[in-house]
């Protein structure tokens, strides 16, 4: 009787011992196979990473190319600037020579007044024919389709007054020397910041300082010196 109750009782030892060693295999199992998930889960989670930062690197890549894009634009407004100012600092010492005899050249300055004009077309193919360079003392009053033909958008000419490497000049916005243009150097000015800003608008920021007086200066009569000298202030010199 005692020897059976000891074997029930390995038995039963046994079973626990075996049970117990089962669930461990299971727990490790478990452990083992969360393992391999998390570390699956980790790999793809880097892998994301590094795309992440490929492609940050790119973009960053490509803000620094616009910054340069960016701060080249300035550059070139500052060259165009330098451009400029050496050019005419060369026209005007040739300007100087020529004037006081230290040089054979000849000047001829042409300007146009008025327009534009749908004619001015025919006039600047000509200028371009024979690679000559011309001033064109604008106005508005004639409004936004030529005055010499009534099917055409004139502003369009402005753009092209630009393009073709002439010069845009300011001859008030409405011309007006009868009705109310030299009434008050108030009067003129309006019509010559007015013009101004017109200029600027067709062309896209073109700024000119030179002007010319409707009617010539002597209409003007007693404003003119008044007149000048807000010219003057504001940066114009009139022909």
């Amino acid at each position: 009787m005692e020897k059976r109750t000891r074997e029930n009782r390995f038995l039963r030892y046994t079973k626990i011992f075996l049970s117990i060693t089962l669930i461990c295999w299971i727990i490790i199992l478990i452990i083992t196979v969360k393992i391999k998930i998390n570390n699956k889960n980790i790999k793809q989670l880097n892998n994301k990473i590094d795309f992440t930062n490929i492609v940050l690197v790119k973009r960053q890549q490509e803000l620094n190319e616009i910054n340069e894009k960016i701060s080249s634009y300035d550059d070139i407004d500052q060259s165009i600037e330098k451009t400029k100012k050496e050019y005419f600092d060369k026209i005007k010492k040739l300007e100087d020579d020529i004037n006081s005899g230290n040089s054979d050249k000849k000047i001829a300055y042409i300007t146009f007044d008025d327009g534009p004009y749908f004619n001015t077309y025919k006039v600047l193919d000509i200028l371009d024919k024979y690679e000559v360079k011309a001033t064109f003392f604008t106005i508005s009053m004639n409004g936004q389709y030529c005055y010499d033909n009534k099917d055409e958008d004139c502003f369009n000419l402005y753009k092209e007054y630009v393009k073709r490497g002439h010069t845009i000049a300011n001859h008030t916005y409405t011309h007006a020397i009868f009705k109310g243009l030299y009434e008050s150097p108030d009067s003129f000015m309006d019509a010559i910041i007015r013009q101004e800003s017109h200029i600027k608008n067709q062309t896209g920021g073109y700024i000119t300082n030179i002007t010319r007086f409707p009617g010539g200066s002597s209409t003007a009569r007693g404003i003119k010196d008044q007149i000048i000298e807000r010219l003057r202030e504001r940066g114009y010199g009139w022909v």
